[in-house]
């Protein structure tokens, strides 16, 4: 394989050879560690699952944003705010 290399420095072949090997290497690293997060954030679902039906839910601890409006205890009148500036009338 003398023209192969032609021209190329002593051991360009095994450097090049290592670096290959080292992308692949960082690939396969990168290919197990994301199948792992996958596989975890899998288990964390499943386990969401199955606690999630035996969760509490709100009590009766902080007014809802409804509530502090009126909304959820059937009140629908409507609130208006009177300027505090006087306006003039406009009687002529």
């Amino acid at each position: 394989m003398q023209g192969f290399d032609a021209g190329r420095p002593p051991g360009f072949r095994a450097r090049t050879a290592r670096a290959l090997i080292g992308r692949t290497i960082g690939r396969e690293a990168l290919t197990l560690a994301f199948d792992d997060v996958f596989f975890l954030m899998a288990w964390i679902f499943l386990a969401a699952l199955v606690v999630v039906p035996f969760a509490k839910s709100a009590g009766s601890g902080a007014p809802s944003p409804a509530d502090a409006h009126g909304d959820a205890r059937g009140d629908t009148s409507i609130v208006t705010c009177e300027s505090p500036v006087k306006r003039p009338s406009s009687r002529r």
